[in-house]
C-alpha cells in the first residue's frame, strides 16, 4: 500500500487532508469503527449502543474509546512522532521510521502497512483478559479485539491496567 500521489486520482488528491482526525473520524461505508486522532495518540470508537450497559458505561457518544492511547513506536518500544496525511480511503502517519499506512480492508478491520524495520504499536483495550499467540493476540470484554501480522514479532505483551482494560 503505498499511497504517493502520482499513483492517486485526481480526486482523492483534491481530497487530501480534508478529514482531520480530530473532530472527523476516519471511518468506511457500513463500518462501525471511528478512528480518532490527539496529538501522535489514536483512538477508536464503536459507534454502536449497548443498551444493558448504558447505565453503567453511558451512551456511545460519552463512552470511553474501544481502543485508546495508540502510538506508533520504534523497535524499542519508544513512541513516535507522527504527521497524518489523510485521504477519503486511507491514512499515511510519517515517522522518522517511515510511513505507517492504514485502510479499512472491510467494515470490521483495518490494515496497517508497517514501515521496514523494527517497529511496532502499543495501545490500551476495554477488554477484560487476552492473550498474545506467535502472530498477534486477542482481547476480550464487551466487545472482542483480535490483532495479527506477517512480520516477525519481537515483543508482544498483554499486561492488564485495572479491572476493565488490557
Amino acid at each position: 500500500m503505498n499511497y504517493s500521489e502520482e499513483h492517486l486520482s485526481s480526486y482523492l488528491t483534491l481530497l487530501k487532508d480534508r478529514i482531520n482526525l480530530e473532530r472527523i473520524p476516519f471511518s468506511d461505508r457500513g463500518s462501525r469503527l471511528l478512528l480518532f486522532k490527539h496529538d501522535s495518540e489514536l483512538s477508536l470508537r464503536l459507534a454502536e449502543r449497548w443498551f444493558k450497559l448504558e447505565n453503567r458505561l453511558g451512551s456511545y457518544r460519552q463512552r470511553e474509546p474501544i481502543i485508546k492511547d495508540w502510538r506508533w513506536t520504534d523497535g524499542a518500544g519508544r513512541p513516535l512522532d507522527v504527521h497524518l496525511t489523510s485521504y477519503p480511503h486511507a491514512l499515511r502517519f510519517e515517522t522518522d521510521r517511515g510511513p505507517f499506512e492504514l485502510a479499512f480492508l472491510d467494515a470490521e478491520s483495518l490494515y496497517i502497512a508497517l514501515p521496514p524495520g523494527e517497529v511496532g504499536l502499543s495501545f490500551t483495550a476495554f477488554a477484560g483478559r487476552g492473550r498474545a499467540d506467535r502472530r498477534g493476540g486477542e482481547l476480550r470484554g464487551v466487545r472482542n479485539i483480535a490483532y495479527t501480522t506477517n512480520a516477525r514479532i519481537l515483543s508482544n505483551e498483554i499486561r492488564p491496567i485495572g479491572s476493565e482494560h488490557l
